[in-house]
Formats: structure tokens, sequence, C-alpha cells
């Protein structure tokens, strides 16, 4: 995986940015109600898969024993 990096040049003032983080938080605040209930369960099925594959590798073993 690469890492992609963003920059964000801003020439703005205290006024605007102030502005620019009220729409954030905004959008931030419409987001969670309109899709909420659906991110949480999105996140606790990727939490439930992480577990699983956690699980599943530590009761992996390769390990050759002769008996």
């Amino acid at each position: 995986m690469t890492m992609k990096v963003t920059h964000l040049y801003t020439h703005w003032d205290a006024e605007q940015a102030h502005t620019v983080i009220a729409f954030i938080d905004e959008l931030r605040d419409q987001l969670c109600e309109i899709y909420g209930d659906q991110i949480a369960e999105m996140l606790r099925a990727a939490s439930a898969d992480n577990i699983l594959e956690e699980q599943q590798s530590e009761t992996h073993c390769d390990d050759n024993i002769g008996f």
C-alpha cells in the first residue's frame, strides 16, 4: 500500500477559516443523521471481520510436528 499525501494550501483570514470549520461541522452532523446507522453497522461488520481474521490466524499452525 502506498501513502498518498494531499497538500491543502489556504490563504484565509480567521473569519473564513471559521466559516469552513462551521460548514464541515454541519456536513458531519447531516451525514451522521442520514447515514449514522449504516456507518455504525459497517464499522461493526468491519470490526467483526477483523476479529475473526485475527482469531483464525492465531489458531492456524504451520508447525510440522512429527510423532
